[in-house]
């Protein structure tokens, strides 16, 4: 939850400053992927399952959640971000190459 927690307090401290509106944020953990909060859900979600039912229940859950936003989710904010920013959206993409995993995805 920690992953999670602060992606989304660093990106909403960004988007409070007034110099950051209509701004990407590119500061903290989303310097290292495009959708780093969505790898923190992933992780809380899956302890959360392997606390309840198991390590195999926690580690298919992980994966289906995973896969969901891997396959679904990036897909839907990398097209809206694509609108709403544009080049500066672009540019972030090749800034910052990996979309949930810190070096590897």
């Amino acid at each position: 939850m920690a992953i999670e927690t602060l992606s989304e307090r660093q990106r909403a401290g960004f988007k409070a400053r007034a110099e950051n509106k209509g701004r990407v944020c590119k500061e903290g953990l989303w310097s290292w992927a495009r959708h780093v909060n969505y790898f923190g859900y992933v992780l809380w979600r899956g302890g959360y399952c392997m606390v309840s039912c198991g390590w195999i229940g926690g580690v298919l859950m992980g994966l289906l959640q995973g896969w969901d936003l891997g396959t679904r989710a990036v897909a839907v904010q990398d097209e809206y971000c694509s609108a709403k920013y544009g080049e500066q959206w672009s540019q972030f993409k090749r800034d910052v190459p990996y979309r949930i995993v810190p070096g590897v995805y």
